[in-house]
């Protein structure tokens, strides 16, 4: 899939046996899910809250939610709102929205992150039929933007991490017919692909030090799941149907990676943990997972995992929970209408 397609994807976004698992209470920790509905191309944001014994869900006409984390009791969530007939970038700090772009053309947020009192938000805008990857900086209702192409071919960006004094921000940019994975290091462009064959990154973070990027690099037609960790890059699948990574987590020594693989030409759902890897659905209907956390507690994790699945008429939000008792799944969509699950965490 091409940015153009990729992007194409989230444009639309313009234009999930309904079951509750357990609620994730632990210390204190609540599972916290957003993302989006579309209902005759009438978009709102969704926040899926398991604070409670019962779910509950918050609906917001309007927007849209990407993108989810914490810091302490702080909520943040990433995403867009509809202002007077364009796509803002936004975020919200527990419930309370601020604009991150001025509206002069479409603006969309794919991923926050926070240090300190500060948050850092990745994505890109629409401007003169081409699409440019920024970031923004902000504090408060003061807020710092910065391009990071320069507009001359299509780059979006779709994750952010800080390390230290650091900010890095991971996405494409065409170079010719093909697109280059790649991170920019504090502005500056460290590329991922060599541009002789088309590479993506989809997720990005700092762990210990060290910076891990997931998504793809085509192979004679086909993508194949990779990472990189410090620039140097770890195949996940063989290449025999295409694959391709959205999120990562490092919990430990372990990687653990989520995406989707081509099963029958149909995308199905699939984690990998190190050199184990599984499908999350059967193939039999197109499904993805766009994001993932690990837990622990005892000595024991938790991996959350959040995507959408097809029913045959709408892309329904579903989430996954894997623990020692083994795999389950959860239906969070009405069947009424298109729902996704776009980012978990637990707080």
């Amino acid at each position: 899939m091409s940015i153009a397609i990729r992007l194409a994807k989230y444009m639309f976004i313009l234009l999930l046996t309904y079951s509750l698992g357990s609620c994730a209470r632990g210390n204190g920790a609540v599972l916290h899910i957003v993302g989006f509905g579309d209902e005759q191309s009438n978009i709102e944001a969704l926040h899926w809250n398991f604070a409670a014994k019962t779910r509950t869900t918050d609906v917001y006409p309007g927007d849209a939610y990407t993108a989810l984390c914490f810091s302490g009791t702080n909520i943040y969530i990433g995403g867009h709102t509809r202002d007077d007939g364009t796509n803002r970038a936004a975020y919200w700090k527990n419930g309370q929205v601020f604009l991150l772009s001025d509206g002069n053309c479409d603006e969309y947020v794919e991923a926050i992150c926070v240090s300190g009192e500060i948050l850092y938000a990745a994505g890109w805008k629409r401007q003169d039929k081409i699409t440019i990857a920024k970031y923004w900086k902000a504090e408060g209702d003061t807020v710092e933007a910065y391009d990071l192409s320069d507009g001359t071919r299509l780059a979006a960006a779709f994750a952010a991490a800080v390390s230290g004094s650091d900010i890095y921000i991971g996405g494409m940019e065409y170079a010719g017919t093909n697109s280059v994975a790649k991170y920019w290091k504090n502005g500056v462009s460290c590329p991922l692909g060599d541009g002789r064959r088309s590479t993506g990154l989809h997720t990005l973070l700092a762990h210990n030090g060290d910076i891990y990027a997931g998504g793809w690099e085509n192979r004679h037609g086909r993508d194949v799941a990779k990472y990189w960790k410090n620039t140097v890059g770890v195949e996940l699948s063989d290449g025999r149907s295409t694959a391709r990574i959205e999120a990562l987590a490092v919990a430990g020594s372990d990687v653990y990676a989520v995406g989707y693989e081509v099963v029958g030409g149909k995308p199905a759902a699939r984690y990998w943990k190190n050199d184990l890897a599984f499908f999350l659905t059967d193939g039999k209907a197109d499904a993805c997972v766009r994001s993932i956390c690990v837990t622990e507690r005892d000595d024991e994790r938790t991996v959350y995992i959040a995507g959408f699945e097809n029913d045959g008429r709408h892309d329904r939000a579903r989430y996954w929970k894997i623990d020692a008792t083994g795999l389950q799944s959860f239906l969070l969509g009405e069947g009424s209408k298109t729902t996704k699950a776009c980012a978990i965490g637990v707080q």
